[in-house]
């Protein structure tokens, strides 16, 4: 070492080596801020009661946030440019959600409520009755009826009341019956374990369809931003699905350029069967000639069909297809649903109804027209991603159908956008272009901060509140396009099938 030179590894701290990018820029501190990070923003997310709710868990969130930002002013060479713009992007989403987290003292579990007594009703022998209908005047669903949020379908399982709406196919309440046979709060709490899991498990798919190969370098910071992602906060307050949708979504593209065919139909026919968008992506493969994964996708379906038949009945299905789902295809127009069927609903309407006061009518045409819309969305999407194949790989077009299947669906509630988070990941690692790498950055801190749904609820002038309802579906409809755009980037073990 020369007089007052230190080179790349010879000064130690603490018995620590520090490389020529200093303390600040060292790996070493990276992990410990981080991870520091993950830590808080997880029991936040999980404890909203915790001790880290309080002052002093306040000044340790804005430490640690200062500390993250004062990291990005110092070269950090184990680090890409891709790495660190994402890190500051999540690192803007713990401060946000850090302060929005605060603001909700507990978890109300509503959807979870519905699941548990649907799971309950399976049990029974006979099977209980899974789905009861309150309906407006003009046929569609009361998800929420005004003042009625305790118990209002009149039914009840080990003392719990449903809260609202069972909306999904009957093999999701099979899947409930070992939490039905628990207490309420264990099963809650189990339920929320998995939550967990699967959203971790989840990010760490999507880093595999990343360039590289998953690791904890950036791991660490998508568990940060998950925890600090509001659609996923709001689905563990609600008890909801999105993080297991999310996985089976993952796990079928995943095994699919893994060459398994079997199990990736499997999983694809699983998350149909929970929640049916899934088959949004079903086009796709007759366009790229996947005849066989296609005819596993099918036997799958009639297997996982005739499980569930077996275990609550035909009559449920019927109900299921005849009654629910064309009571539930107009949607819901009401601030929380982003989909584009509500938003056409709204406009119609010219204000943005909140929770407990739903309108009783839609204007005439209103349903028709927003069906027609969602239809055309989906047409031209289809259409594009149908021009565009020989250029274009089938990962990134079953990526973005998952944000259309957001787009079109009746009902995508706020926390419905947990599902984003793939194609949020997947098409971070693709971007080129500056223009769209802003375009991805401004909707991934819009919906993941919820910025949109908080304006619609605090501004009075409906024309605001169209203008804010309209945000979330456009900036949809923007990724959507612009990530059929351009040629696919190689991904070494990714091929195609």
């Amino acid at each position: 070492m020369k007089r007052g030179v230190v080179s790349n590894e010879d000064r130690t701290v603490n018995g620590a080596a520090v490389t020529r990018d200093g303390l600040l820029g060292s790996q070493g501190l990276w992990f410990a801020v981080w991870g520091s990070m993950a830590v808080v923003a997880a029991i936040i997310a999980l404890e909203p009661r915790s001790v880290l709710s309080g002052r002093a868990g306040s000044l340790l969130s804005v430490a640690l946030a200062v500390g993250a930002i004062v990291q990005f002013t110092t070269p950090l060479t184990f680090l890409t440019r891709k790495e660190r713009s994402l890190t500051a992007i999540v690192c803007a989403l713990f401060c946000v959600g850090q302060v929005e987290q605060r603001w909700t003292t507990s978890h109300s579990q509503v959807d979870f409520s519905a699941y548990y007594v649907a799971g309950g009703l399976a049990s029974e022998k006979p099977t209980g009755q899974l789905y009861f209908q309150a309906e407006f005047p003009d046929g569609r669903i009361k998800v929420f009826p005004s003042g009625e949020l305790n118990g209002w379908l009149g039914v009840e399982y080990r003392g719990v009341s449903a809260s609202t709406a069972f909306l999904y196919p009957p093999l999701f309440a099979v899947f409930m019956k070992p939490f039905a046979r628990m207490s309420f709060s264990s099963a809650y709490a189990v339920w929320t374990e998995i939550t967990v899991i699967c959203g971790i498990a989840s990010l760490w798919l999507s880093l595999g369809f990343a360039e590289r190969k998953s690791n904890l370098t950036m791991m660490i910071p998508l568990v940060v931003g998950l925890f600090s992602y509001y659609p996923f906060y709001q689905e563990l307050q609600l008890g909801q699905t999105g993080a297991v949708i999310l996985l089976t979504w993952a796990l079928g593209i995943w095994l699919f350029f893994r060459h398994s065919t079997w199990r990736s139909a499997f999983f694809f026919a699983l998350a149909t069967m929970i929640k049916i968008t899934p088959i949004l992506a079903i086009p796709l493969m007759a366009f790229y000639r996947k005849w066989r994964w296609l005819i596993a996708y099918c036997c799958w379906i009639l297997v996982l069909l005739g499980f569930s038949v077996w275990q609550v009945g035909w009559a449920a299905h019927v109900q299921f297809a005849k009654r629910l789902l064309p009571s539930i295809s107009c949607g819901v127009p009401v601030a929380g649903n982003t989909s584009i069927i509500s938003y056409v609903q709204e406009l119609f309407l010219r204000y943005v109804p909140l929770l407990g006061s739903l309108p009783e009518n839609l204007p005439p045409l209103a349903c028709s027209i927003s069906k027609i819309v969602a239809v055309l969305v989906y047409v031209t999407c289809i259409a594009r991603f149908y021009l565009g194949r020989r250029e274009l790989d089938l990962i990134r077009l079953l990526v973005l159908t998952m944000l259309i299947s957001l787009l079109i669906s009746p009902i995508s509630w706020w926390h419905h956008y947990t599902i984003a988070l793939l194609p949020f990941i997947y098409l971070w690692n693709e971007k080129r272009e500056s223009g769209r790498e802003l375009l991805l950055s401004i909707s991934v801190l819009i919906i993941g901060t919820n910025i949109a749904g908080f304006a619609i609820i605090l501004l009075d002038h409906g024309w605001f509140q169209l203008v804010a309802a309209g945000i979330v579906p456009c900036l949809t409809v923007a990724l959507v396009y612009f990530g059929a755009s351009g040629k696919s980037v190689e991904r070494g073990g990714l091929e195609s099938a």
